[in-house]
């Protein structure tokens, strides 16, 4: 928090109150953590120092604290030199060391017979971080005095905020910007914009851009008479509380600036550049770099590069560095990088090589391409007070320029859309202004100029957003909706029926992925335009890299799965869509169909032989059931799919189309899904069916219906379905249903090529009762209407 007051000119603001304006906001804060809660410890020079003589890992060292110089016990493996400064916690002075954090009083202490007047302290005892290798050393250029209290000198006690930042944010991936949002929620003044006067000055290094559409911008400063070191304690410990492990203080420059700015910036030593010439390009096949963290790295022409003089690759654009080009203890000469990569290449090449580094994530969201010139300049004058160095060069090559983006918001519209009639046009203007937008009223609208750090201001409706997050989202008015009943969705009635019946049948339903893998579908050999099936661009593995052209795959893995688990007896079924990729829309996509599908595996529960193993007639009268139940009666013909059993199959038929296919399962392909019993299967495609007309009430009949039975021979190959026409045709208007009883084959009681069967029809009339001469004359047109259009001989 003490960078962020030190942006907002000092303003006293706690974590409390930032935590809350910025959630508020829609920055949610995550967490808030205590840091450097310690008192009682002062900086001290040391002055001497020798080994403990009862303990070799112990070392007797002279402090001095300005005044008084004094002998401390210390066990780290770090003593500095004579000279350095150390931090120093005397007797008395309060450190977090205890459980949880909590506080503990420091006393002088005997150390194997030597008494220790306080201790000098590690980074973890007073709160600063994790790390307990050794003891914080201070170098002796730095500004802290020994008796400067550390706390106060370093600005401790402070607060961490934890902040969950949207991939649509980029801006405040650092602290200016967390800085501006705070100001704009009116907790402090807006930050005022600082600078740092280095003219452009060309010379030196050259740059070419090769990928102008990877790379748009890049700004290359160059120094000398850098004198690498440690940065000073206070940049050392700001670094680390933010995770971030001080290195250099040419590191730690670049560092400093990608917290402050969001924007990367990396140096390379000039002196390992022939020809001091960048190029930015996209690597070569079978190209290799060796980056900073000791890894030789194999390279795709997709990953963008940046090359010397010699075409040689230095590092990685926007996700890491080279080794050859890393800045040493002997580097003089720095070439300070900051430029403005494509998000998109450096994501994928930092998620291939996982490499996820704290510049590819702020690179991967989007840096401002018209902020590069400011963050370079804040290196550079960071690096001239902490490092000695001298700016002998300032190169920026601008190959796409960015502008602001214009935009024109409605007041009314926003009074409109956020309920918020009261909020008038000069406190939006405001609100927008806070943001760092240009704005400027002309009449009851606004004409705002969005700034390129802000990607994600695109529309008017995104000005509005801004404005009522600023407003606060609790002061939206509350109205209750007027309550009304949904409408029916027409369009699910079919397969909601069509669910409703299947389970009143005795099957359960299923929902399966429509994923499938493309040897699941090879598998059935199917018939167009279900064979080909659309592959997935980006699967998550193969066996879901192809979308469905039939639900059977899905179902008989679940069948497997239930029979596995030993349920012997598996009733599923699935309504869902098919896509079939033969037939592609206009907008290349596939045709979507809904089907349903079912599978029965198992035994008869039925009170007629119940037990034993089902057959074809219990998965026929299923479907009947289910034609019955959606207005259709389905005609059964011989058919030849593949994936069916060649001698237990057939297609289902409706008028002149064929709708689905049932029969069992071929033998070789229910061992393909590890079934073993006998499988019985149905597919039927519902967007084939034709529209039935919407059922209408029928009065109860008030008169009784007289019923007679004919037996007949007819030829074995007419179906029930045939024969049904043919009495439908008569349009006898006493005849009001019909039905077949018995199908009866026998080679001694029925002629060679025919079959006996058995109807029934109902006769009744809406108005009297019937006479039996009015029900005979009927029943004779219909029998003779069968006898010449059937070839029926009656019995």
């Amino acid at each position: 928090m003490r960078w962020i007051r030190a942006l907002l000119d000092g303003a006293a603001v706690d974590g409390a109150k930032a935590a809350d304006v910025l959630t508020r906001a829609g920055l949610e804060v995550e967490g808030i953590q205590k840091l450097g809660a310690f008192t009682g410890v002062v900086v001290a020079e040391v002055r001497g120092k020798k080994p403990h003589p009862d303990a070799n890992k112990l070392t007797l060292v002279d402090v001095w604290d300005g005044k008084t110089t004094t002998q401390v016990v210390c066990g780290a493996p770090n003593v500095p030199e004579v000279g350095h400064k150390v931090l120093w916690a005397r007797p008395g002075a309060q450190l977090p060391m205890g459980e949880g954090g909590a506080m503990v009083t420091l006393a002088a202490k005997a150390v194997r017979g030597i008494e220790s007047p306080g201790m000098l302290c590690a980074e973890d005892e007073l709160g600063l971080g994790a790390s307990h290798a050794g003891i914080i050393t201070i170098a002796p250029g730095d500004a802290l005095q020994p008796g400067d209290d550390a706390a106060e000198k370093l600005g401790f006690p402070d607060e961490i905020l934890e902040l969950a930042v949207g991939p649509n944010r980029p801006d405040c991936l650092g602290h200016v910007g967390v800085a501006r949002e705070l100001a704009a929620g009116g907790v402090a003044p807006a930050p005022r914009p600082r600078s740092v006067g280095i003219d452009a000055m060309d010379g030196v290094v050259t740059i070419e851009i090769a990928e102008p559409a990877r790379c748009s911008r890049y700004h290359a400063t160059v120094l000398q008479g850098v004198h690498v070191g440690a940065s000073p304690l206070d940049v050392q410990l700001r670094l680390a509380a933010l995770g971030v492990r001080a290195i250099s203080n040419v590191v730690d420059a670049t560092n400093w600036v990608m917290l402050l700015h969001g924007q990367p910036t990396h140096a390379f030593d000039l002196d390992t550049l022939p020809g001091a010439k960048i190029r930015v390009r996209c690597a070569k096949a079978g190209e290799k770099l060796e980056t900073l963290d000791g890894v030789v790295r194999d390279l795709l022409p997709t990953d963008l590069l940046i090359c010397d003089g010699a075409d040689r690759a230095i590092a990685l654009a926007g996700v890491m560095g080279g080794k050859a080009t890393e800045v040493t203890s002997k580097t003089t000469r720095v070439l300070l990088e900051c430029a403005a990569f494509d998000p998109a290449t450096v994501r994928a090449t930092a998620k291939r090589l996982g490499l996820q580094s704290e510049a590819s994530h702020r690179f991967e969201r989007g840096v401002d391409p018209n902020g590069v010139a400011v963050v370079a300049r804040t290196a550079a004058a960071w690096l001239m007070g902490h490092a000695g160095a001298n700016v002998v060069a300032v190169h920026d090559h601008v190959e796409r320029e960015t502008t602001d983006k214009p935009l024109v918001l409605r007041a009314a519209r926003t009074r409109t859309v956020t309920g918020l009639g009261d909020l008038s046009i000069e406190r939006q203007a405001a609100r927008l202004h806070a943001l760092g937008l240009g704005v400027e009223m002309r009449g009851e609208e606004i004409d705002v100029t969005v700034p390129t750090f802000r990607p994600d201001l695109t529309r008017e409706i995104d000005l509005i957003e801004e404005i009522l997050r600023l407003e606060g989202y609790d002061k939206v008015p509350t109205t209750v909706p007027p309550l009304r009943a949904a409408p029916p969705e027409l369009k699910h009635r079919l397969a909601d029926r069509t669910r409703d019946l299947l389970n009143a049948l005795g099957l359960d339903e299923a929902i399966t992925y429509a994923f499938v893998a493309p040897r699941e579908l090879s598998v059935f050999g199917l018939s167009p335009p279900h064979h080909l099936a659309m592959r997935i661009a980006n699967p998550l593995r193969e066996e879901q890299s192809a979308l469905r052209t039939t639900l059977l795959p899905g179902i008989l893995r679940a069948t497997a799965r239930n029979l596995a688990h030993g349920v012997a007896d598996v009733r599923l079924f699935e309504v869902g869509h098919v896509f079939l990729a033969a037939n592609l829309g206009k907008d290349g996509l596939p045709e979507e169909r809904r089907h349903v599908a079912g599978v029965l595996v198992g035994r008869r529960d039925a009170w007629l032989k119940s037990g034993e193993p089902l057959d074809y007639f219990d998965l026929r009268g299923i479907v009947d059931e289910l034609g019955r139940g959606l207005g259709h009666a389905f005609g059964v013909e011989a058919s030849s799919a593949g994936w069916l059993h060649p001698g237990v199959q057939g297609a289902l038929r409706i008028d002149d189309r064929v709708v689905g296919h049932l029969g069992e399962l071929h033998p070789e392909l229910a061992t393909t899904f590890g079934i073993d019993p006998r499988v019985l299967v149905f597919e039927i495609d519902l967007a084939a069916l034709p529209k039935v007309a919407q059922a209408a009430l029928q009065p109860i009949p008030r008169y009784p219906a007289v019923e007679r039975d004919v037996s007949f021979l007819v030829e074995a190959r007419k179906s029930a379905a045939e024969i049904g026409k043919v009495i439908a045709a008569q349009a006898e208007p006493l005849l009001v249903g019909w039905a077949p009883r018995e199908d009866y084959r026998d080679a001694a009681h029925v002629p060679d090529g025919q079959k006996s069967m058995l109807w029934s029809f109902t006769y009744r009339a809406a108005d009297r009762t019937l006479m039996d001469a009015e029900v005979n004359a009927a029943h004779g047109r219909l029998l003779a209407a069968l006898v010449k259009d059937a070839g029926a001989s009656p019995r």
